[in-house]
């Protein structure tokens, strides 16, 4: 599954995926605008190393702090 593996690579997490997703919201990337599926995952594993730790900082937040953090569409899902 995608998500697992975005979550590993980007945030160095590893746990169980919800099978049906909680929702999508829109992104723009370098390819233009897409629909992203969110999913809820349970976190079993916090790797001290990833793939992509030089890169990105993992931060473990409240949910509400995490909202007000997001654009409006996606902070609505996780709440």
């Amino acid at each position: 599954m995608p998500a697992i593996r975005e979550a590993e690579e980007e945030a160095g997490l590893r746990g169980v995926v919800a099978r049906r997703r909680l929702g999508q919201y829109r992104h723009i990337n370098g390819h233009g605008p897409c629909l992203v599926d969110v999913y809820v995952m349970r976190v079993t594993t916090v790797m001290k190393e990833w793939m992509e730790d030089k890169l990105r900082r993992r931060r473990w937040m409240r949910v509400p702090d995490a909202a007000d953090r997001l654009q409006d569409e996606l902070a609505g899902l996780i709440l």
